[in-house]
């Protein structure tokens, strides 16, 4: 009785159609909830970022620069250990990025406090404190 009914199971499910989580992984492109379509990067591109000039760049925001608009790769910069005083802008056509740094008590970035002034004289307050935006 039980191999009857493990065997109706298998043949049910073999009819049913798969579930949407077996089909995204089956596929590199799908539409999210808003229509859009996400496409998978398609390489990996790996970069490196020293402040002492031993990777491909001294500065984040070169390496940022170095990426192409439209880009379809996924790069991962390894930032070293060192000092960046800059602040970062990532535009939002150069998609794909990951920051990896040496670690927080050795990689240090912008700091920028609530309370310090800005051009104007007038606090930044938090929300210009960001050292990487798009």
């Amino acid at each position: 009785m039980a191999r009857i009914l493990l065997l109706a199971l298998v043949t049910i499910s073999s009819l049913l159609p798969p579930i949407a989580s077996q089909q995204a992984a089956t596929k590199c492109e799908y539409t999210r909830h808003s229509g859009h379509r996400y496409k998978h990067p398609v390489a990996v591109r790996k970069i490196v970022v020293d402040a002492s000039g031993a990777g491909d760049f001294v500065s984040i925001q070169q390496a940022v620069d170095s990426v192409p608009e439209g880009n379809t790769m996924r790069v991962i910069m390894q930032i070293n250990a060192g000092t960046y005083i800059e602040k970062v802008v990532v535009p939002a056509s150069k998609p794909y990025m990951t920051f990896q740094g040496a670690g927080r008590d050795v990689t240090v970035e912008w700091h920028d406090r609530a309370s310090d002034r800005g051009p104007d004289g007038q606090p930044l307050r938090t929300y210009n404190t960001a050292s990487t935006y798009t």
